[in-house]
């Protein structure tokens, strides 16, 4: 009787199961198949992605390798190419590379605009403020120490990567100097000194150049040339006499 019973049931389940099929089979075909389909677009997309990613790293690669074979003309030609290429971070790079062939043609005004609109078209902040030091280096020849100033105050912030932060403030205290700003120089290289962050190579120049170029501190300086003590007063010629007067 039991055998029976579960041949019934399985034959019901079996009648749910094609009605079922029979209603919606196509429905779930086309579902399932329109799945594969976006599983599909998705893995073509990332290899078109990564493709796309390997030949601007290419394209770009020959850009430098030509900029420091020093073909500046075909590394225009290739940057012509790579116009149509150069969003994202290669927007920036592009800029940048083409601020540096107007510096090898002795265009500093123009190379510096290069570098300011590199730093706005990128938001990697390593890239962005990279391209803001060059482009302060090179001010640092054409304009004057207050726009100078101006140029690396967001460099001088904290979150800005040590490096980059240590070359600004060297780069500060440097024209700060050369401007007649002492006191101001002298503080930038003690901040070079005792910042941990500083690279070995600045921390050492900021070292060698405060004493050699700013003589020693304020402080020391007053020091050195401070008075002697004063004598003590000479006694009287009245309390003289009464000291050889009074008893013995």
């Amino acid at each position: 009787m039991t055998d029976v019973f579960e041949e019934v049931e399985d034959q019901i389940r079996q009648d749910r199961y094609l009605a079922f099929f029979k209603k919606w089979g196509v429905w779930l075909a086309v579902g399932f198949g329109l799945i594969l389909a976006g599983i599909a677009a998705g893995l073509a997309w990332r290899h078109y992605v990564e493709q796309n990613r390997r030949e601007n790293s290419e394209a770009f690669a020959a850009v430098i390798t030509q900029l420091q074979e020093g073909r500046l003309d075909a590394a225009k030609a290739a940057l012509e190419g790579f116009a149509g290429r150069d969003e994202g971070v290669y927007r920036a790079f592009s800029l940048m590379a083409e601020a540096a062939i107007l510096v090898e043609e002795g265009d500093l005004a123009g190379a510096t605009e290069k570098f300011d609109a590199a730093a706005e078209a990128s938001r990697n902040p390593i890239v962005r403020d990279s391209a803001r030091l060059r482009a302060a280096y090179l001010a640092a020849d054409t304009q004057d120490f207050t726009a100078l100033e101006t140029r690396l105050a967001p460099l001088l912030e904290e979150g800005t990567a040590g490096e980059i932060r240590a070359a600004a403030r060297e780069l500060l205290a440097i024209e700060a100097w050369e401007a007649g700003q002492t006191d101001r120089a002298r503080d930038l290289f003690d901040q070079l000194s005792l910042d941990v962050n500083t690279p070995d190579g600045i921390r050492q120049r900021a070292e060698a150049i405060a004493p050699a170029v700013l003589g020693p501190a304020a402080a020391s300086s007053q020091g050195a040339i401070a008075p002697a003590d004063p004598a003590p007063p000479t006694a009287s010629p009245e309390a003289s006499a009464t000291e050889q007067g009074a008893p013995q």
